[in-house]
């Protein structure tokens, strides 16, 4: 094959790997979490034009914006990009752990906000009594 097959083939591969990303990522989105893009836009700190260009495949979401999405949808990285079958995204928890998960999942992401912003104090009241008592 010569330079510029190799070029055209490539180029088609690309697109091949962004259509099926874009298309994973719609489908994550309204299968797994019901969130419209504004509401992922808020919940991620993303722009919701950034996240409609990803789901039509007109641009690609950088690693660290890709992680932003996952951890929304409940879900791995390799799990958007089609590396790991929805079987293998399972993670091991406890029956209560499920059961919180389960809970958010069924919330608005403001909601979901002002959990974790509760969870981050109450953390941080453990942490810094750890310290007191502990005195590191």
């Amino acid at each position: 094959m010569n330079d510029t097959a190799n070029f055209v083939q490539q180029g088609t591969e690309m697109e091949q790997s962004r259509s099926r990303l874009a298309a994973m990522l719609k489908m994550t989105r309204q299968k797994m979490t019901s969130y419209t893009q504004k509401e992922v836009a808020r919940a991620t700190g993303l722009s919701s034009q950034s996240l409609s260009n990803w789901e039509i495949g007109l641009t690609k979401p950088k690693p660290e914006q890709l992680a932003k999405l996952a951890l929304c949808y409940g879900v791995t990285t390799d799990y958007l990009l089609g590396i790991e079958s929805p079987a293998e995204k399972a993670f091991k928890a406890s029956p209560r752990e499920i059961e919180l998960i389960d809970m958010l999942r069924h919330l608005s992401p403001d909601d979901v906000e002002d959990i974790c912003a509760l969870a981050k104090i109450k953390f941080s009241r453990i942490a810094a009594k750890k310290l007191l008592t502990e005195g590191v």
